[in-house]
């Protein structure tokens, strides 16, 4: 119930800085802090409710509601970003078309949220989609009509709240994965391209976890996925 959620207020201090060893190449590192005010509590609330049965309505008094009411806890999120960025303009043909990226995101918060279902042998959660650490990298070739771009992702575990119907269920969680996907363009003409792409080349499972990061609640695999296409401007 959106009645029940106010928004989260916060206190940003952010400080980057930035290197240059090149026209194509640089070094980025962004420190960042926030301070925010807001978390979510659990709460049993009763209300009257009306349901029609058969053209007739019936009154049912008092009847459990389980809400989330938005708390006056202040967290935090601390970390630091790296990044770079590089362009082999002074190799040979055809190789100063080669570039490479990368970037790391390091953070840590004290956000809490409750473990319900076993709070004496199971640790509370963090922050919904929090992960600590999330990276990056990605080589690619740039032409005068064709891009072809190879890219790795990382993310660590993290809190993913399920929609089971049930208010004592354990924290579930997605554990730690790494994706590789590609694309490459063509540019046949100032009007049309022919790109593809494909996802999770590796065919990397998706793995939920409930309470703790060795009992499963979900497995999956989608395979990788290729996508063809023209696009064209007229």
């Amino acid at each position: 119930n959106g009645n029940h959620l106010d928004p989260y207020t916060s206190i940003n201090y952010d400080l980057s800085l930035e290197y240059y060893p090149s026209e194509d190449a640089t070094i980025a590192a962004a420190f960042y802090h926030k301070e925010f005010t807001g978390g979510y509590e659990t709460a049993i609330e009763y209300r009257d409710i009306t349901v029609n049965l058969n053209g007739q309505d019936v009154d049912y008094p008092n009847v459990a509601h389980v809400v989330k009411q938005t708390s006056d806890d202040t967290s935090t999120i601390k970390g630091v970003e790296l990044t770079g960025q590089v362009h082999f303009v002074d190799l040979p043909e055809p190789f100063n078309g080669l570039g490479a990226k990368f970037a790391w995101n390091r953070a840590d918060s004290d956000f809490v949220t409750k473990e319900i279902a076993s709070p004496d042998a199971v640790a509370d959660a963090n922050l919904f989609g929090f992960s600590k650490d999330v990276a990056s990298a990605s080589l690619y070739w740039e032409g005068d009509n064709t891009t072809i771009r190879l890219l790795w992702k990382y993310r660590s575990k993290y809190f993913q709240p399920n929609g089971l119907p049930f208010p004592d269920r354990s924290n579930r969680y997605v554990q730690p994965a790494e994706y590789f996907d590609m694309s490459a363009n063509y540019k046949v003409n100032s009007s049309v391209s022919v790109f593809l792409k494909g996802s999770n080349l590796t065919n990397t499972a998706q793995v939920y976890t409930r309470g703790n990061d060795s009992t499963i609640s979900d497995y999956s695999r989608s395979g990788p996925k290729w996508e063809l296409g023209v696009k064209a401007k007229f």
